[in-house]
C-alpha cells in the first residue's frame, strides 16, 4: 500500500517497504554553537564632534555602541530556496522559512559532512542530507541510521546555509549608552541617560532623569560637552563638543 502524509515544511511519500538500500552509517551530535566564525567590532554613534544637530522629544542626542562581538555558528540552517528532494519512492519538499536542524556529522571515504534533519523517515534518526561546510548538498543521505547515494535535488544549486549566533565579548570594552533630550520649560532642559548591558540591548539596565539650566547654554554630563544653540519644548538643536572617545 502506498500513502502520504504531511510534515511541517515538507511532504514526504513512501511506500510500507522501503526498498533504497544503504550501510549503516556513524553519526556524532556536535555542539554547533562551539564553532568560532570570528569576531565583528560593533562601534556606533549618533553624533559628530562640532556638527550641529538637532534632537526631538524622546529621541537621542547622543548614543553611543562601543564593543565586539564573537561569532558562532548556530545549531540550525535554512535552505537558499524552495526545494524537492527524492529518491525512488521517497519525496521531500520543503521552505526557506523552516529552520532545519543542523546538530550532526559523520565521515564519508574519509571526508566530514554536516547533516541536516529533515521530519519523516524510518528510526532511529530519520532523514538526514549531508551537506559540505559551505552548505553544499551532496547525493548521500541518511535514513534510519543507513547511509543511500542517489538523491535527485531541485534546484540543483540548492545550499542549506547555517545561522549565526552572536555574544558580546566579556574580555572587550563595553559602552553602550545614550542620552535622550526630554523636553524644555524656557528655563531648564531636561534629559533621560540610559545605560545598556551585554545581555540585553532593548531593556536599559540604568537610567537617570537629569535636568539642567541653560542660561550659559552648555551642558556637561559625564564626558559629555554639549552646546545648545536654540531650544523649545519640542526640539533642541546642538553642538557635541567633547564626548570622551579617542577616536571619533
Amino acid at each position: 500500500m502506498w500513502g502520504a502524509y504531511m510534515l511541517k515544511g515538507l511532504t514526504v511519500v513512501s511506500s510500507a517497504v522501503v526498498l533504497l538500500m544503504g550501510c549503516s552509517q556513524v553519526v556524532s551530535p556536535k555542539i554547533s554553537d562551539t564553532i568560532p566564525r570570528g569576531t565583528e567590532r560593533i562601534k556606533y554613534q549618533s553624533h559628530k564632534i562640532g556638527r550641529v544637530q538637532t534632537a526631538y522629544v524622546g529621541e537621542p542626542m547622543v548614543k553611543v555602541k562601543d564593543y565586539v562581538v564573537n561569532r558562532y555558528r548556530s545549531k540550525v540552517a535554512r535552505a537558499t530556496n524552495d526545494f524537492v528532494i527524492s529518491s525512488g519512492f521517497i519525496k521531500i519538499t520543503g521552505n526557506t522559512d523552516v529552520d532545519y536542524s543542523l546538530n550532526k556529522e559523520t565521515v564519508v571515504d574519509g571526508v566530514k559532512y554536516d547533516v541536516v534533519d529533515l521530519p519523516g523517515g524510518l528510526p532511529p534518526g530519520g532523514f538526514g542530507v549531508l551537506v559540505t561546510p559551505e552548505g553544499g548538498v551532496t547525493n548521500f543521505f541518511m535514513n534510519g541510521g543507513e547511509l543511500h547515494r542517489g538523491w535527485n535535488v531541485y534546484p540543483n544549486n540548492l545550499k542549506f546555509i547555517a545561522g549565526e549566533k552572536r555574544e558580546v565579548d566579556p574580555k572587550s570594552a563595553y559602552l553602550n549608552y545614550e542620552l535622550l533630550y526630554g523636553g524644555s520649560d524656557g528655563k531648564s532642559v531636561n534629559l533621560t541617560y540610559r545605560e545598556y548591558s551585554s545581555e540585553s540591548n532593548a531593556i536599559p539596565s540604568y537610567f537617570q532623569n537629569i535636568s539642567y539650566g541653560i542660561v550659559n547654554r552648555m551642558i556637561r554630563f559625564r564626558n559629555i560637552s554639549m552646546e545648545v544653540i536654540e531650544i523649545t519644548n519640542e526640539k533642541i538643536v546642538f553642538n557635541v563638543i567633547s564626548d570622551g572617545q579617542v577616536d571619533n
